[in-house]
């Protein structure tokens, strides 16, 4: 009888040792991959965390409350779009932009709280007007496995650049 409670109790401290190495590993999550496509080419390339450079000082900021909003920029001109992004679900934004547009800098700003566990931070994009006319930016917030099914929530930007 000894030698089954034994077995037993073996067995429960192992399944429990099991568990617990799944829940608190401490592994750190890759950096998203982000494809951010113009009208000729399609960019590979991961997010990275480094710090925003500061726009000139005319650049201004977009945010997400500023959704489906038109705006003016100048040719040569900068501007920043921040999307709040919180990678522990899996959705990232993906942008694209008209030809008129370059996307300068992209980066990912994580939260500011060192106990960020479920925390948005703030996908930050740097746009330069390049070109005169009617601009869009546009991203689309998706899990990178999942098709593009367009029911997926979308943010437009619409810039006339002058």
């Amino acid at each position: 009888m000894k030698k089954v409670y034994a077995i037993f109790v073996l067995c429960i401290v192992l399944l429990v040792a099991g568990f617990s190495a799944g829940c608190i590993s401490k592994t750190t999550p890759q950096a998203p991959v982000t494809i951010v496509t113009n009208a000729t080419t399609q960019i590979t390339e991961p997010v990275t965390t480094a710090a925003v450079p500061t726009p000139a000082a005319s650049a201004s900021a977009i945010t997400e409350s500023q959704n489906e909003v038109r705006h003016t920029l100048p040719v040569n001109e900068m501007m920043s779009v921040k999307l709040d992004e919180n990678l522990g679900t899996g959705y990232f934004w993906n942008a694209t932009v008209t030809p008129g547009l370059t996307i300068v800098n992209e980066t990912y700003v994580p939260p500011i709280s060192r106990n960020g566990m479920g925390s948005s931070g703030t996908h930050v994009w740097q746009i330069k007007a390049t070109t005169a006319g009617q601009q869009q930016f546009v991203a689309i917030l998706k899990r990178p496995i999942d098709a593009t099914t367009g029911r997926e929530y979308t943010y437009n930007l619409f810039l006339n650049v002058q």
